[in-house]
């Protein structure tokens, strides 16, 4: 006689159940997942084809893993909010466009390394849509790291030239770094040369978002005038990169303000 046991208060035949264990065994969550709803309710799936039900195993398991991967991608982000890209709506009076949002949900600017720059006036939501163009990218696999520019300044200034090797290396792996709030204030000569050396390794092999108050043709204006601000100018602001300008009254207290979900 067949005996069984019960999973979660539902009661499955014994070799059923070991099937799920294996497949936990085996790493392979989604199909244990998938395997205990089939079992759990053979009035909706025991009409359906092997393929079908084979089929559903195998979704589950791709969309387990591909969760797994963005959390771990989110983990190593420094990113401590979540905002998704369909919580914003195109807006034309503060200048958020539907172009704007299809660019980010595309990802094809990472792909072809192409630098964004976001500006505006304080509160109109640039960081917000940094952060939920950064959730997208890592979505779709794409490593991120995010750093306020002051905090990214006081990093790289304060690292001995083999930490600051280690780091620029880390970086120069990340499919999109980003820099909120840049042109707070000028950056230090040391603190200039290392951010150009940065920038030069990920040249041709990384996108950079900037979210700044600043128009993209002042940036260059935080950075010590001298051949560092060509060297840096000449990568990072080029004439094919892009420029999105927010507009308007500050979102922050406001119905606009987006806050997201506070992770860490």
């Amino acid at each position: 006689m067949t005996t069984s046991q019960a999973i979660d208060n539902v009661v499955i035949l014994q070799e059923q159940k070991e099937l799920v264990d294996k497949a936990y065994a085996l790493e392979l969550g989604g199909i244990a997942e998938a395997l205990e709803d089939q079992f759990s309710n053979p009035a909706i799936f025991g009409s359906m084809t092997f393929e079908d039900r084979l089929g559903r195993c195998l979704r589950s398991q791709e969309e387990t893993v591909q969760s797994q991967k963005f959390e771990n991608l989110y983990d190593k982000s420094n990113i401590r909010r979540r905002i998704y890209l369909n919580q914003l709506s195109p807006n034309a009076e503060h200048g958020l466009t539907e172009e704007c949002l299809a660019l980010f949900a595309e990802t094809s600017y990472i792909r072809q390394f192409v630098n964004i720059v976001i500006n505006g006036p304080a509160g109109v939501g640039k960081s917000a849509l940094a952060i939920a163009a950064a959730i997208e990218a890592m979505k779709k696999g794409y490593s991120v790291r995010y750093f306020r520019m002051m905090e990214f300044a006081a990093v790289i200034d304060a690292k001995t030239e083999n930490a600051f090797s280690r780091f620029k290396n880390q970086l120069y792996k990340v499919d999109l770094l980003i820099l909120d709030d840049m042109g707070g204030s000028i950056l230090t000569d040391s603190v200039a040369i290392r951010f150009n050396e940065i920038i030069d390794a990920r040249y041709n092999a990384g996108s950079t978002i900037i979210t700044s108050q600043l128009k993209k043709d002042s940036l260059k204006e935080i950075i010590p005038e001298g051949p560092i601000r060509g060297a840096v100018t000449d990568r990072l602001f080029r004439k094919n990169d892009i420029e999105i300008r927010l507009k308007g009254s500050s979102w922050r207290g406001q119905q606009l303000e987006i806050k997201g979900i506070r992770t860490k």
